[in-house]
């Protein structure tokens, strides 16, 4: 096995962490987080199942503060 063979054999890849992004979308502009009332970072969306009684419904969704979003989605969030 040649020297680029093995190297290739051991690369490995990881996931790029976003945690000390301040990307802020402008629809978060005047929300305020539902869990504390910080002002909202994040938007979170119901994803409705395909199950659902009523598919034609709109998504709930909440605003919430960076701290709380990372507290449901963890902490890569």
């Amino acid at each position: 096995m040649d020297k680029d063979s093995k190297k290739e054999q051991t690369k490995q890849y990881t996931i790029p962490s976003v945690s000390n992004s301040r990307f802020v979308s402008g629809t978060c502009k005047g929300e305020i987080c539902s869990v504390c009332g910080e002002n909202a970072t994040n938007k979170l969306g119901e994803e409705i199942p395909y199950d659902d009684p009523n598919p034609n419904r709109h998504n709930l969704t909440a605003y919430v503060c960076r701290e709380h979003f990372r507290m449901i989605v963890g902490r890569l969030g």
